[in-house]
């Protein structure tokens, strides 16, 4: 969720297009999801510009499915890194939308257009087995 979407949630409630309930159910989430002890950062989007990454070697197929259902609910794109590709595999069968690198091992739900926002990023590697 961005600054202008809070905004909106919070102008409804004042002109009384959304209920003081209604505004509370889509902003209680706004921190972090949390999902069997696990703490989602929802709220890494408006602080730090990028959504949320999850490391997802270690975490089971259950949780991971969770967790990409609750992004694609809520319209925000989730990147997923250290998952291997038999994992992978299982996760594109469930949500055919998502996009699996099997170099880098990441998977990303993009559910809204990624905007440059003129930043640079480096990726070094020393040769092949960096990959």
């Amino acid at each position: 969720m961005n600054e202008k979407q809070i905004l909106k949630i919070l102008k409804d409630i004042k002109e009384n297009r959304v209920s003081l309930k209604e505004g509370y159910n889509r902003l209680k989430d706004l921190p972090y999801y949390l999902l069997n002890d696990i703490r989602f950062d929802n709220h890494r989007k408006l602080r730090r510009g990028v959504p949320e990454v999850v490391y997802g070697e270690g975490k089971d197929l259950n949780t991971l499915f969770h967790l990409i259902e609750n992004f694609i609910n809520r319209k925000e794109n989730l990147l997923i890194t250290r998952l291997s590709p038999d994992r992978a595999e299982k996760i594109k069968d469930r949500f055919p939308q998502v996009m699996y690198d099997e170099v880098s091992r990441t998977m990303q739900l993009v559910v809204k257009k990624i905007r440059k926002k003129g930043r640079n990023i480096l990726i070094l590697s020393a040769g092949t087995s960096d990959l």
